[in-house]
């Protein structure tokens, strides 16, 4: 087991934290594994009754996946290094959406690109009062994955390919309002709640876990997204949508420019095939997305843009990434499809998922 991942069983429950506060629990393949293990060995457990799962630190739950440490390692170890990490969380958050007892999720703070995934994927998502949800992966050079074009291409009118393409951070009112999070609860609240679901018998399904879960709920609290879905959608299916998401950055209304500003910034290319991915997740399943996933983010790691978006953003932190191709113009058809192919001789590394 990590040092970087608790492990700890209390009465039926099992309980998992991610214990890496100083990044925000960034997930590495140390971490990944060891919370795949767990889980591997736990579905077969009679005595198991439900997992909790939640992040160490005042910051956040989990920040995402641990890039700057793929991208150190792909000039030694090359991109099966990074393919190995990304195929495992997605691993995991299959597990977690088909673990034969409920898995309740605990999410606070930063919650984030591959924390986002691993969070929804839970059976019950609780949301503290000060979360912050949010696909960022558009400002580094890749995509929305861990199933993301799945989930978020179901959300009501339009609204996930937004937060994907402006990399939008949601409030804890707004994940509730769209359907990301299940309740709302106080954050001194979680011991309590844990010795509750400890108590439980191995055989609790998913009703009494929510009703339990549901009795330390609270209001969420007034968001901004409602008021701006109508405006969202018309965005969306807008036939200048890259034109009117730019003109975006020019509002007077920070929430608007924030978007619009994100949007200028972000990888043109990472733009285009966000954009394709979501055309395809409508008529794919959650395993094929997950296959997709694997598929664009191995292309990623042999493209330019991800390298540089990784540099300007987490290491040299200089905010200045040079995009290439530079403009969403000058990218052709060849180079988005070629994102689609996979670069795999033979079997699909994912294709045991079923």
């Amino acid at each position: 087991m990590s040092a970087l991942v608790r492990v700890e069983r209390r009465g039926s429950l099992g309980l998992i934290v991610l214990d890496r506060p100083e990044r925000i629990n960034a997930l590495n393949l140390e971490m990944l594994r060891a919370i795949e293990n767990k889980l591997i060995e736990w579905s077969t457990d009679s005595s198991l009754g439900v997992v909790f799962i939640y992040g160490e630190g005042d910051r956040g739950f989990c920040a995402g996946g641990d890039v700057r440490t793929i991208c150190e390692n792909l000039v030694e170890k090359g991109p099966q290094y990074g393919e190995e990490t990304f195929a495992s969380e997605y691993r995991i958050d299959f597990l977690i959406r088909t673990f034969p007892k409920p898995v309740v999720i605990w999410g606070h703070g930063a919650i984030m690109g591959a924390g986002l995934g691993l969070y929804v994927s839970g059976s019950t998502r609780l949301l503290t009062e000060n979360a912050s949800l949010a696909m960022p992966e558009v400002m580094i050079g890749l995509f929305p994955d861990v199933g993301a074009s799945y989930f978020l291409s179901r959300l009501e009118r339009g609204v996930g390919l937004f937060i994907a393409l402006v990399a939008l951070r949601l409030s804890t009112a707004d994940a509730i309002k769209v359907g990301l999070a299940d309740f709302v609860v106080k954050e001194e609240k979680r011991e309590s709640l844990i010795e509750d679901l400890e108590r439980l018998s191995e055989r609790s399904g998913p009703a009494r876990i929510d009703e339990i879960c549901s009795a330390y709920a609270i209001a969420p609290g007034p968001g901004e997204l409602a008021s701006k879905l109508d405006r969202i959608q018309q965005i969306i299916l807008s036939s200048k949508l890259y034109e009117e998401l730019a003109e975006l950055a020019s509002s007077s209304d920070s929430w608007w420019s924030d978007a619009g500003k994100n949007f200028l910034q972000a990888s043109p290319t990472s733009i285009k095939i966000t954009e394709e991915a979501f055309k395809r997740a409508r008529v794919n399943s959650l395993v094929d997305c997950f296959r997709q996933d694997l598929t664009m983010v191995a292309q990623c790691m042999r493209h330019h843009d991800f390298f540089e978006g990784v540099r300007a953003r987490l290491i040299d932190r200089d905010g200045k990434p040079n995009w290439d191709p530079g403009r969403i113009s000058e990218i052709h058809e060849e180079l988005v499809l070629k994102h689609f192919d996979p670069p795999w001789k033979g079997m699909h590394p994912l294709s045991d998922l079923e």
